[in-house]
């Protein structure tokens, strides 16, 4: 539901905000590096001996205690109250008189603060001791934009403290005299969900899901009244119970697509949200956008825009605010339970609407984008994949290059054909060996960033080959995880008993934690035998979009020269053991072949086979259990 109207329902203002400083001053939180005195009994040599507000040495003001800091800090003077400007006609303003001067750069800062969590802060009004120096009280004026928002004059001492600093303030109040009188744009909303009359068209993707739920019908900690009508007879979207039974799951929906549009005025997302605390431990809310403009249509991006990381209130709704940047997006909002708690999260009045208090951002941060499936082929890019992801720790670093058959160092190695296309004009990702070979090497690439959950697997084909068979190579190649949680995946599979080389399917589920991971793979070379290895059709999905080989089929493949039919057992299997799709092609004839294998028994077979030994650690049981090439990870 899209609503074309602008609502903020939990703000009073006053126009009388401000502090002379010869009374109690109720208006302002002033930090502990302030002190207030009079003309009569100055801080300093040099202090003002009169006040502003009178002119005389019985007045009083406030000035920066510069012998109280003791380390890097930001000096903090806030107004208590919220000023919500959205619907004023009248012109507003911040003003001040000050003193300021120093032996070192440093900067008074007039912020406007968005957000329960402060995300949103932006620097309206610089004051720089040396550009703005001064030793006679100076007007400092303000035109506050419509807007909603506290007030927090800062001294910045966070990179350097002065030994001389030379800061008094008097008069600080909020008013309707300006110098500035030019009327503002009134603000716009492009989109607001109340939850109201339905669920505004939001999808989730995930197994667990978001539901539109009535206060009165909710449970447990769930919240007892929405925000928008501070009722039990109000709505709200809430989370599934996240419990232990699915740490390490996500849920997320998706918005309908929304423009932002670029017309010169800043855009923001406003939101509610409230979090249960239980024993300790909270939901995590991630707010990311899906950008649809993008060049690759196969992976959509999402960069991270909001999260509640460092969240110190629970059980009641907080607002959340982030900015926003011009284009074709959708909205994602994604819950998650690493703590093995039963938690639960719910979001009510979401908002886009004009932000006249920030800065107008051009670009999203890419520090904190991610995919959360992501497909490659490698026939048109690396997809992202680093060519050399090195560990400084090798004594003989080597890397990654994207070549097509036609191109291998050893062409008798193979393969003589990419995975995907089974020709050879086509590419594949595969370890660079035509620098000097050693007998100690290492080969690593990295790819983009990827939210990992339990509902995710890994897919990937990879062709290993050398010249020399050998029962006690040390050389292996493997793939792990780095990022958030990078002890949570190690799979190793040594170079062992080969008869016939080929492309082989490899499975990986994740169910540890959910969170922004990389994926590594690396080579290990352990000797100076010529090796061929290669990495093709990556894929990151959900693990039931990827077709588990359950049973196995006939397949039959004909050449002009004969027909070569291939008959295995049909059996069926849970999705924890183990499964493999080879497939094998040659200049006479190719034929694929499904077979499956338990950890322990080989219960069908095939003309072709390859047998690679793989060891991934157990961390409930404190073991290294054996498996082969589907590896739920649990």
């Amino acid at each position: 539901m899209t609503r074309i109207f602008w609502l903020f329902i939990l703000f009073h203002v006053s126009y009388e905000q401000g502090c002379d400083f010869e009374k109690s001053c109720a208006s302002l939180q002033i930090d502990k590096y302030w002190g207030e005195t009079s003309g009569e009994v100055p801080f300093s040599p040099d202090a003002p001996s009169q006040d502003h507000t009178y002119q005389n040495s019985s007045g009083h003001y406030i000035f920066f205690d510069l012998k109280s800091v003791s380390t890097y800090t930001n000096s903090i003077i806030k107004f208590n109250d919220f000023f919500n400007l959205t619907e004023e006609q009248s012109t507003k303003c911040l003003k001040f008189y000050y003193i300021f001067d120093s032996n070192y750069q440093v900067n008074l800062n007039v912020k406007l603060i968005m957000g329960d969590l402060s995300e949103v802060k932006s620097t309206w009004l610089t004051i720089n001791s040396f550009t703005n120096s001064t030793k006679n009280w100076t007007l400092a004026e303000l035109r506050l934009p419509n807007d909603a928002y506290w007030i927090q004059i800062e001294l910045d001492l966070s990179k350097y403290i002065p030994s001389r600093v030379l800061l008094t303030l008097d008069d600080i109040f909020i008013s309707t005299e300006c110098s500035v009188k030019t009327p503002q744009p009134r603000n716009k909303v492009l989109y607001w969900c109340d939850f109201e009359s339905n669920n505004c068209d939001l999808e989730n993707t995930m197994r667990l899901e978001w539901k539109r739920l009535k206060a009165l019908d909710s449970q447990d900690q769930s919240p007892k009244k929405d925000h928008t009508t501070n009722t039990e007879n109000g709505h709200y979207l809430s989370s599934s119970k996240l419990t232990d039974s699915n740490s390490a799951y996500i849920e997320r929906v998706i918005s309908p697509p929304i423009t932002i549009p670029d017309d010169g005025i800043p855009y923001c997302l406003s939101f509610y949200y409230n979090t249960q605390l239980n024993l300790e431990k909270q939901a995590t809310i991630y707010i990311s956008v899906i950008h649809l403009n993008s060049t690759d249509s196969e992976n959509q991006l999402n960069n991270e825009i909001w999260s509640n990381y460092k969240q110190i209130k629970y059980n009641e709704w907080l607002w959340g605010i982030t900015n926003l940047v011009p284009g074709e997006i959708k909205l994602g909002f994604l819950v998650t339970n690493n703590q093995n708690r039963e938690i639960s999260a719910a979001i009510d009045d979401i908002k886009i609407h004009s932000c006249f208090s920030v800065n107008y951002p051009k670009v999203y941060g890419d520090y904190s984008d991610y995919y959360f499936e992501y497909k490659c082929n490698f026939d048109r890019d690396l997809c992202g994949f680093s060519k050399s992801c090195i560990n400084l720790n090798s004594e003989y670093p080597s890397n990654w290059t994207r070549i097509k058959p036609e191109n291998n160092i050893y062409p008798s190695l193979g393969p003589s054909v990419d995975h995907t296309t089974q020709s050879n004009t086509s590419y594949y990702l595969a370890v660079n060996f035509s620098l000097p070979l050693r007998s100690n090497f290492e080969a690593r690439t990295q790819s983009k960033p990827i939210f990992t959950h339990s509902e995710m697997c890994i897919e990937f084909y990879y062709y290993a080959n050398t010249e020399m068979f050998s029962l006690n190579s040390q050389s292996f190649f493997g793939l792990t995880i780095g990022g958030c949680y990078a002890t949570t995946l190690n799979l190793n599979y040594a170079f062992q008993n080969y008869s016939e080389p080929q492309w082989t399917r490899v499975v990986v589920q994740l169910n540890s934690y959910a969170c922004r991971n990389y994926l590594i793979f690396y080579f290990k070379g352990a000797d100076i035998i010529k090796k061929s290895f290669a990495i093709d059709d990556f894929r990151v999905y959900r693990c039931d979009r990827i077709d588990p080989i359950t049973t196995t089929t006939v397949t039959t493949s004909t050449t002009t020269s004969k027909t070569l039919v291939t008959t295995t057992q049909n059996t069926t299997i849970p999705i924890s053991q183990t499964t493999i799709e080879t497939t094998t092609t040659s200049k006479e004839s190719s034929s694929t072949t499904k077979y499956i294998t338990e950890t322990t028994q080989e219960i069908s077979t095939s003309t072709t086979s390859l047998k690679l030994n793989s060891t991934q650690h157990d961390k409930n049981n404190s073991k290294l259990v054996k498996s082969d090439l589907f590896l739920p990870f649990l």
